[in-house]
């Protein structure tokens, strides 16, 4: 949230003709419409940044379960690699 507030003030003006009148809803049209474009593009980068961060939490929980697994990885190469020296040792022995 910004700091800075817009107070928008409309003061109509006496108009003699419709056709006044109308060309003034009609400016009053365009800036609602450009307000709608500038608040279309918030809303499109927010859902962007959101998609951004849903993939970035994902992509973290799989880091975590890739350490995790690397961990267990390692557990199972000292595993192997002991059991291997036991059978050498063994052999050694003989």
């Amino acid at each position: 949230m910004s700091n800075c507030e817009a107070t928008f003030i409309v003061q109509p003006k006496p108009k003699s003709s419709l056709k006044d009148v109308n060309d003034d809803v009609q400016v009053q049209l365009e800036k609602a419409q450009s307000i709608t474009d500038y608040l279309r593009r918030i809303n499109d980068n927010q859902h962007a940044i959101n998609q951004s961060l849903f993939k970035n939490d994902y992509l973290g929980s799989e880091i975590g379960n890739a350490e995790t697994a690397l961990v267990i990885l390692n557990e199972f190469i000292d595993t192997a690699v002991n059991l291997l020296k036991s059978v050498e040792e063994g052999e050694g022995m003989r």
